[in-house]
């Protein structure tokens, strides 16, 4: 059977992420020849791609990075605690401190969107139902 495919979802905790406002620029300031109509569409359809690879590159398998990230900053905590003097260590703690808060924040805002999609769908299927 061939796959079909799924239709674009725009994931709000992109806008959290410090390229998303020059991404969103960049496309838009690109001069396309044709009627304004043609223009949006064309730069939502080219925005479309730039924010597929955005997410690809920093938010795709988030369980994943969510495991791997609070494994490196289990593992630097350690290493703070043998020695707590060394400031390396302790930079490249907050940075993995930092970036455990940011993915745990980027899953909790995907899994909270992604309940009320399902939540609309549900009420739309069970008002079609009714009717």
């Amino acid at each position: 059977m061939p796959r079909l495919r799924s239709p674009f979802h725009f994931f709000n905790y992109w806008a959290d992420h410090p390229n998303f406002l020059s991404l969103v620029r960049e496309v838009w300031k690109e001069e396309i020849p044709g009627s304004p109509i043609f223009q949006l569409c064309s730069k939502l359809k080219r925005l479309k791609s730039k924010l597929k690879e955005l997410n690809d590159q920093n938010y795709s398998d988030l369980h994943g990075r969510v495991v791997r990230t609070k494994s490196k900053l289990d593992f630097l905590q350690e290493q703070v605690q043998a020695s707590p003097t060394d400031p390396n260590l302790c930079r490249e703690e907050a940075t993995a401190a930092k970036e455990y808060g940011d993915i745990c924040r980027a899953t909790e805002n995907f899994l909270r969107q992604k309940d009320r999609v399902q939540r609309v769908s549900t009420l739309s299927f069970e008002k079609e139902r009714g009717a």
